[in-house]
């Protein structure tokens, strides 16, 4: 996303578009996976737009219901949006190398 010197990069304006760009980015991979011949391909991203209304510094909560708008009008046209919360604990986060 790009930043503006005016405008602090975690306002509810700045999350509102980095939310927004999250679903385009979704539904551009879906047009290009059903240009493949793909109608079940499955993407997985490690931040999910719920995380906008944690982020923005006033006003976050604004954000959640357009979210859930968003998602069940995705759901309409065969987008389905599963968010998964993964919990591990700290020992084995912390000690956890990838070689």
């Amino acid at each position: 996303m790009p930043s503006y010197d005016i405008i602090h990069p975690q306002s509810l304006l700045m999350e509102t578009a980095w939310m927004s760009h999250w679903f385009m980015r979704l539904i551009e991979n879906q047009k290009q996976a059903e240009a493949c011949g793909e109608n079940n391909r499955i993407f997985v991203a490690d931040r999910s737009p719920f995380s906008a209304v944690f982020y923005a510094k006033h006003r976050g909560d604004l954000l959640e219901p357009l979210i859930r708008a968003q998602i069940e009008e995705l759901a309409r046209h065969n987008i389905q949006i599963f968010t998964v919360y993964i919990r591990v604990r700290k020992k084995i986060h912390l000690h956890t190398h990838v070689h």
